[in-house]
């Protein structure tokens, strides 16, 4: 992993923004190793400019403003052919966490050298059914139609793959804050990303 830190300071030399930022960087000469180096260093410079671009806030009448955003990536998988990477980003200002923390995801089949889709890994109607039973091992029993709809807001969630099948990153609530929940489920007898972990 390369990590990097950048920092904006306003008119008296005080930072007031740190971004923290650990990325992995591919030896290989693979397509996706070198589509993912080119697209991190894109990212990363963008994060630095960031830096640069920001008004100084005790301009704006904002006092003892500090805020810290951490970007942090780790390699979930990278074998039998699978590329899985996991990126969370915290902010936070002041020591305060916020609310708008975020997961990300990145998934490559080596294979093909092609960006794997939640439709390359299973047929919709299975991913549903192993979906419903994950979660109905977690959580209580809900209505039919809760059901279907929180089983469609996962498939639209980001996600990872590993030997152990599909983890999902959705965002959940407890009536207060809403938080980054995750649920996995065993790749489906079709799915050929099965047959590659056995």
């Amino acid at each position: 992993m390369k990590k990097e830190k950048f920092e904006a300071k306003d008119s008296s030399n005080k930072v007031f923004l740190t971004i923290n930022v650990s990325y992995p960087y591919f030896k290989g000469n693979s397509v996706v190793e070198k589509k993912l180096n080119k697209e991190y260093k894109e990212e990363v410079s963008q994060l630095k400019s960031m830096t640069k671009e920001f008004t100084d806030l005790k301009d704006l009448g904002i006092e003892d403003f500090k805020q810290t955003v951490d970007v942090k990536c780790k390699i979930v998988c990278n074998q039998k052919g699978v590329l899985s990477i996991r990126e969370d980003i915290i902010s936070s200002i002041n020591g305060i966490g916020e609310e708008d923390d975020l997961v990300e995801t990145r998934n490559y089949d080596l294979y093909t050298g092609k960006e794997i889709e939640l439709k390359n890994i299973a047929k919709s109607s299975e991913l549903d059914k192993a979906i419903s039973i994950a979660l109905k091992k977690k959580e209580a029993p809900t209505s039919k139609e809760e059901l279907e709809e929180e089983i469609e807001e996962i498939k639209e969630s980001e996600f990872t793959l590993s030997a152990k099948g599909v983890c999902f990153y959705y965002y959940g609530f407890d009536g207060e804050e809403s938080s980054v929940e995750t649920l996995v489920i065993p790749y489906p007898n079709t799915s050929t990303y099965k047959a590659r972990f056995k």
